[in-house]
């Protein structure tokens, strides 16, 4: 599971780095590294909120929070990505990292896939009679989504327009789909063939079962609809004022997927681009298992072979795995067919969509606030040539994104834009720019690291620990080698001079007018 060289090569392996990580998962979930102990430990009253899912034998109860969670799982791929099976006890200590990623996907799942009491329902797989039916969908408790995880929630179902009660935000499931895949490539990678495609269809099931309810798409928007009937389950339409003719996606609906009055879609925003970024390489990694699957049966094998037998056999597979896909690239390039991922249609309306947003005359724009700039760069690390003038402007930002006396007034948003620079300034390798802001964020690291290993209470607790583990080392949300680089979405080469804003063409004026 190789990250891509030129980011690699600016994110050393660090021993005290990885040190500091470990303390700070373990003071956040547990000792993962005793199979006697309950793992993952509840997050605090303070920080999420309750569930119906039991913990210990003290009456407590599961608490998860959906963004941080999502940040936990990959730090514990990245540790499990840096264990050097030359030195004793790396691969015990390896396999142990995986596990703890899939409990913490197992009790997230379990947590926020369900209704957090039965005053609070959330939207069941095909609803009620009359209504509205998803179709092939299958979620691990029978419920579409996940949660937030808030403190608190409205009984009934719905939510408000900001972020103080319960529901379900598009910008923290991308985030927790981005996860699944990452922990679906490392089982594979360090288990054999196979052994990641539960959380590979984790995360296409849960894009599948979420999209009808977020995504508005340009045909259906426009429609002044009046709010549906009431009721677990109703999609219920914004009453008075236009949806956005472009279409869009809703940042937040309820727990029972119903859509919220005051969030009206104005048009295509950064969650499409994000979206489009995460759906894109679920569907390359479907695509690619799809065809290594196709040519296991072609020759009488089956599905996952290998088990959890590890050495010589399973490496054979996957140096065979590896040629196997070098020869599908290539006689694909030769001939048009359907996709073989089940997100296919899915990740055809996002790059829609994304384009949209891009090519939008009050589109993209790049933000100085620590969080949404280092989220920034995370996505286009991701991306072609086409995104420098964005890569550009981040880079201008960099000084005052990553200002460590008023970022550490919310240390978690700092420490997001720490995490975007390192990866940032990984992607231009020898470029000067890029080189000033990894100095940027390693004094920044300097700094804040000794500050956030001390911290042991407060409301913000867990998701200040988690993103700096997530900072001190992000090698798991770099681009992996085998991802290709996303091109422009609609095509061409170019968005503008700041990505979006300025540059474009009289006929796309005329058409988003």
């Amino acid at each position: 599971m190789a990250a891509n060289v030129g980011a690699l090569a600016n994110l050393k392996k660090d021993a005290g780095r990885a040190q500091a990580m470990n303390q700070l998962l373990m003071d956040v979930y547990g000792n993962w590294e005793d199979p006697s102990l309950d793992f993952p430990i509840p997050l605090s009253a303070a920080e999420a909120g309750p569930s119906m899912v039991p913990y210990g034998k003290e009456g407590k109860c599961q608490r998860r929070y959906l963004w941080t969670d999502a940040w936990g799982v990959l730090c514990f791929v990245s540790l499990a990505m840096r264990c050097d099976l030359s030195v004793d006890g790396d691969e015990n200590r390896r396999e142990q990292l995986l596990e703890a990623g899939e409990k913490l996907v197992k009790c997230v799942h379990g947590t926020l896939g369900q209704p957090r009491g039965d005053a609070y329902p959330m939207r069941m797989v095909g609803g009620r009679e009359g209504e509205r039916k998803e179709e092939e969908v299958k979620t691990p408790h029978g419920f579409i989504g996940l949660r937030t995880g808030k403190e608190r929630a409205l009984p009934g179902g719905g939510s408000d327009a900001g972020m103080t009660f319960d529901g379900m935000y598009y910008h923290y499931l991308d985030k927790w789909i981005f996860a699944l895949l990452r922990l679906s490539q490392a089982c594979e990678a360090f288990r054999g063939p196979g052994q990641g495609e539960e959380y590979l269809a984790l995360a296409e099931e849960l894009i599948k079962a979420i999209h009808p309810y977020f995504v508005q798409l340009p045909e259906e928007a426009g429609q002044q609809q009046q709010q549906l009937q009431g009721g677990q389950g109703d999609i219920r339409l914004p009453r008075g004022g236009q949806v956005g003719r472009e279409g869009g996606i809703y940042w937040k609906v309820g727990p029972d997927m119903s859509r919220i009055r005051g969030l009206e879609i104005r048009g295509p925003s950064e969650d499409c681009l994000s979206g489009w970024v995460v759906y894109s390489l679920v569907k390359q990694e479907g695509e690619r298992v799809g065809r290594f699957r196709r040519k296991v049966e072609g020759r009488g094998g089956g599905r996952g072979s290998g088990g959890e037998e590890k050495g010589k056999e399973q490496r054979q597979q996957q140096q065979q795995q590896e040629e196997d896909e070098e020869e599908e690239d290539e006689e694909d390039e030769e001939r048009e067919e359907d996709s073989l991922s089940p997100i296919a249609k899915e990740q055809a309306d996002l790059e829609g969509l994304a384009s949209a947003y891009l090519r939008h005359k009050d589109g993209l724009h790049v933000t100085c606030d620590p969080l949404g700039w280092g989220l920034m760069g995370w996505k286009t690390e991701k991306l072609g040539a086409w995104a420098e003038p964005i890569r550009t402007r981040l880079k201008v930002l960099a000084p005052r994104a990553l200002a460590v006396e008023s970022g550490m007034m919310l240390p978690f948003r700092l420490y997001g834009a720490i995490m975007g620079a390192r990866l940032l300034s990984g992607r231009e390798g020898g470029e000067e720019r890029g080189r000033a802001v990894g100095v940027m964020a390693e004094r920044a690291l300097e700094i804040v690291t000794p500050v956030g290993l001390k911290e042991e209470r407060g409301g913000l607790r867990s998701i200040n620990k988690v993103m700096l583990a997530a900072a001190l080392d992000p090698i798991a949300f770099l681009r992996l080698d085998r991802e290709e680089v996303l091109e422009l979405p609609g095509g061409g080469r170019e968005v503008g001079r700041e990505g979006g804003r300025e540059g474009t063409e009289k006929r796309e004026k005329e058409e988003w007018a």
